[in-house]
């Protein structure tokens, strides 16, 4: 397994969470919550719940070309979902309407899957890894 792309930094949460989602809305899924820290609305756009209301959480971004580990023994918590998306891009960013954080995610295919791990604590940290579905 090889990283293509690799994206890090600090997002801004509010209204206790930060959005993953397609470059067009809307795209075909079911909705799901997963435990309490994942909500999707089954329409392209992923609520990632933070463990604060307004403030800053570490996130990186992995796009894979196959299946990572699936070690999630130093992790809080952990997640797996899959897309079938129609959009050459994915976005993570605030969820407030200006969205002045924005990081434009390429994706080298359609369907893929996302594996969600979250480390809570002082310095809440997100790790999220795009790979291929199949």
């Amino acid at each position: 397994m090889n990283v293509i792309s690799r994206f890090e930094g600090s997002v801004q949460v509010t209204y206790g969470c930060f959005l993953f989602e397609a470059e067009e809305l809307p795209q075909p899924g079911d909705a799901k919550e997963i435990e309490d820290f994942v909500a999707d609305r089954g329409d392209g756009q992923v609520q990632l719940l933070a463990g604060c209301e307004d403030g800053k959480v570490y996130v990186v971004v992995e796009v894979l070309d196959g299946r990572p580990s699936n070690d999630v023994s130093d992790w809080t918590a952990a997640a797996q979902l899959q897309f079938d998306w129609n959009t050459p891009h994915v976005y993570v960013t605030e969820l407030t309407l200006g969205r002045s954080e924005r990081w434009e995610i390429p994706l080298p295919w359609n369907k893929f899957h996302l594996g969600i791990k979250l480390r809570e604590g002082i310095n809440e940290h997100w790790n999220l890894q795009l790979f291929p579905a199949g």
